[in-house]
């Protein structure tokens, strides 16, 4: 196979891989090969991740089918989880099953992206109802943090360094 080996002081290869999917390579099909599942919610029509371990190829239905919400919300239900590879907390007792029940809207496909702040304002509400919407709130701080730390959308590498990644990928 052609690689390219593509290293760059002070960047995670996964911003780097994300920055060039989603920005270097804006019109290209991509396929990311990895096991690191923060890049599902990187997946849309035209992003895709080969999961070496599951032998599994992750496009849109495969996210909803074994995750059951789409990728553009699969992010947010990484921040309630936490991760622990990552030494990343989440919020106690917010499994994805949990997540789902308590915030049903992040399961719709039709719906624009569900936010952070909506489940924040959701779990403000209902505060005194369950102990989730309870344990959000007081998780506040941490679930703005992980957010910061997880997404992928706009990830923070600095001008002089995405122009040396996109010399690299256009060499």
């Amino acid at each position: 196979l052609p690689i390219t080996i593509l290293s760059i002081d002070n960047i995670e290869a996964d911003d780097t891989i994300a920055y060039i999917s989603t920005s270097v390579l804006p019109k290209s099909d991509i396929i990311i090969m990895s096991t690191d599942k923060d890049f599902i919610q990187l997946v849309d029509n035209r992003i895709s991740v080969w999961s070496p371990t599951k032998k599994k190829f992750y496009d849109t239905k495969e996210v909803l089918e074994d995750f059951e919400v789409p990728s553009k919300n699969y992010l947010l239900t990484r921040i309630f989880e936490g991760d622990k590879s990552d030494n990343i907390p989440g919020v106690r007792g917010a499994g994805l099953k949990t997540i789902i029940k308590r915030f049903p809207k992040i399961t719709d496909r039709d719906e624009p992206y569900y936010t952070l702040e909506e489940c924040i304002k959701i779990s403000d509400e209902k505060k005194d109802e369950l102990k989730l919407y309870e344990s959000v709130g007081i998780c506040k701080e941490q679930l703005f943090l992980n957010r910061k730390l997880m997404q992928l959308f706009k990830v923070d590498i600095t001008p002089g360094s995405k122009m040396k990644i996109m010399d690299i990928v256009e060499s």
